[in-house]
């Protein structure tokens, strides 16, 4: 007997129905409203970063306008998922609802295609359904040639526009569509969905582990579906916290700890070597410029948070550490530091210069100088503000001299 196909994990947990999208209400809501109340718009611009759910909708409301197990053989909010014409616009192969990569059929000869072809009865459903992917890419001349479909769309045709760059696409395209902004998903909201998948597999993560894979993501659905998938076959027992940064080939935290004492003490030797062992171990200096603001970032929430556990989402051991570190900073030099790095992050370009920026910026903050001095002075004004620089541990002024 032949081996079980393999399925990518973001491929076979791949949402089914409206309820299953996550981190989409304002659209779903919006969507099966609009169903249900048969105000169906014949043009929908689906716009959001990769993987957050874009295609994936336009695929349910596909099922949703063409389900044949509909009560009264209309569009459903709640496709039955059985039926031919769901099964097949799930696997990507019905005849009535078309996929099309803008970035390779961006030619006005492939938009007159689908102009020639949108007249066409559907065969086997409701509504010829039409999504455009990454429609950004096609040409002006191919975007006057969808202008004019749009406009005197046929009854059953149905388009959806999906892209990553909405600035790219004419006022007149958007001006016909119904615009939907999908948002980066939040980071409990994929942890959430990170757990069902490990129970559906018979699988366990730790919650750190998860925690750090949705940090990772950013906000991407898919990216965190496929770096859980990398993690599995990594793992032959539980995902721990030290896998994620082992599999992703991320710095050692240590290293991070270690670049933080260098810094309070202003070595600066201590933090060039650091540097150097990034680069000789060949990791991204791009990434761990990112890592670098951060962690600065956690040691400000460490600084100024009184639950930094639940907002922070990092082993016990860990949080210690960074607790211990973000008390030998003031409030206004970790604010600071956070600011010089994400500057820093935004002006990367190439390795070298990558390397001597970074170099030069931790060259910079360990100088004893006028900038640290300027830092303790605010730090005195904030606490002046606050009652008085006693708080700060400093000796209290003594009264006047009565006279």
């Amino acid at each position: 007997m032949a081996a079980e196909q393999y399925m990518a994990i973001a491929r076979k947990w791949r949402p089914q129905a409206f309820d299953d999208v996550v981190g989409q209400k304002h659209i779903t809501r919006t969507l099966t409203n609009a169903i249900a109340s048969g105000r169906i718009h014949h043009a929908f611009l689906f716009i959001g970063s990769r993987g957050i759910g874009k295609t994936t909708t336009a695929r349910i409301l596909a099922k949703a306008l063409n389900c044949t197990n509909a009560e009264g053989d209309a569009p459903t909010v709640s496709p039955c998922g059985e039926c031919d014409n769901c099964v097949s616009i799930a696997a990507g192969n019905n005849i009535d609802v078309i996929e099309i990569d803008g970035a390779s059929n961006n030619k006005v000869e492939d938009v007159r295609e689908i102009r020639e072809n949108v007249g066409m009865v559907p065969s086997s459903s409701r509504y010829k359904v039409y999504i455009i992917d990454e429609v950004h890419q096609l040409s002006t001349s191919a975007f006057n040639a969808l202008l004019k479909t749009l406009e005197e769309p046929p009854a059953h045709a149905i388009f959806v526009l999906a892209t990553t760059e909405a600035h790219k696409i004419p006022a007149t395209i958007i001006s016909r569509c119904q615009r939907y902004d999908f948002r980066r998903v939040a980071i409990n909201e994929i942890v959430s969905l990170l757990k069902n998948i490990l129970a559906k597999e018979r699988l366990t993560a730790t919650d750190e582990a998860l925690y750090a894979i949705a940090r990772i993501a950013e906000g991407g659905v898919r990216d965190a579906e496929s770096i859980l998938d990398e993690l599995i076959t990594y793992c032959d027992r539980e995902i721990t916290f030290q896998d994620v940064f082992d599999v992703l080939g991320l710095v050692a935290w240590q290293s991070f700890h270690d670049l933080c004492d260098a810094m309070l003490t202003s070595n600066v030797a201590r933090q060039l070597e650091i540097i150097e062992e990034v680069v000789a171990a060949g990791k991204d200096l791009s990434q761990f410029a990112e890592d670098i603001l951060r962690y600065f970032r956690n040691l400000l929430v460490c600084r100024t948070a009184d639950s930094s556990e639940i907002l922070l989402r990092l082993p016990e051991a860990e949080i210690e550490a960074m607790n211990t570190r973000a008390k030998k900073f003031t409030v206004v030099k970790l604010i600071k530091l956070v600011e010089q790095f994400a500057e820093l992050v935004n002006g990367f370009d190439s390795q070298i210069a990558q390397r001597t920026a970074l170099e030069t910026l931790l060259i910079r903050v360990s100088r004893v100088d006028a900038e640290i001095s300027l830092d303790t002075v605010m730090e005195k004004l904030l606490l002046l503000g606050k009652g008085g620089i006693a708080a700060a541990g400093d000796e209290a002024a003594p009264p006047p001299n009565p006279r």
